[in-house]
């Protein structure tokens, strides 16, 4: 039974990433509406609910539901406090002694609907789906939670999923700094194992990306 899993969460991985370079490339080539990107989110979302169902699995064992919200919300203002509150005090340092920035309190334009509303719908909820969703909790059936970090039950599954994560943003589109994507990963998954759901690391996710782009558009590092 594991390898058949090990060959159906990587023909999955496969085949979705691929599709959905091959959205990024047509969009880009034949000069298709902004709008046909749309298409990413559904597949990350529907590739793995059509999966589960066709195996007659039950999507909330996979933590394919939103519940606890109010649970969700309180770790994320722990979350926030503890995790994102200092980098962004690193990053102020970071930017001003080796690139002599200062902060300007510039907020990107179209923030709420551009910024907030589309990483929150359009990348974090669609790509916990399909990651800490169907990926890490398949993985756990094969590989178990044998650790224990911070109280969570944890195993391999957070590893291999932070990796597949961060190796597929380099399969649409290759950036050097991919690999750091690992890091917050990895912290995605232990929230997921944390709370049963990807509602959690789907609002933490989305918190990390909009304070990225937050703190690039205040010291400049990106146009507001």
């Amino acid at each position: 039974m594991g390898r058949a899993v090990l060959l159906e969460v990587f023909i999955l991985y496969v085949l979705t990433l691929l599709a959905i370079r091959g959205v990024v490339s047509a969009q880009v080539r034949l000069g298709l509406p902004d709008w046909t990107l749309l298409a990413i989110p559904a597949l990350f979302i529907y590739v793995p609910v059509w999966w589960l169902d066709r195996k007659r699995m039950d999507p909330q064992d996979f933590g394919l539901v939103l519940e606890g919200v109010w649970p969700a919300v309180r770790l994320n203002l722990l979350l926030f406090v503890a995790v994102l509150m200092p980098f962004a005090v690193g990053n102020h340092f970071y930017q001003g002694l080796l690139f002599g920035r200062s902060p300007h309190w510039t907020l990107p334009r179209d923030f709420l609907t551009q910024v907030v509303a589309y990483h929150v719908l359009v990348v974090a909820l669609p790509e916990e789906f399909f990651y800490r969703g169907y990926v890490q909790s398949r993985l756990n059936q094969v590989f178990g939670r044998r650790w224990r970090i911070a109280g969570v039950h944890c195993g391999w599954s957070l590893v291999i999923t932070a990796m597949l994560f961060a190796a597929g943003h380099s399969l649409v589109v290759v950036r050097w700094w991919h690999f750091s994507i690992i890091f917050p990963a990895m912290l995605f998954g232990w929230i997921r194992e944390r709370t049963g759901n990807v509602l959690a690391p789907a609002i933490f996710h989305a918190l990390c990306n909009v304070v990225m782009i937050t703190l690039d558009t205040c010291y400049g590092v990106v146009p507001p």
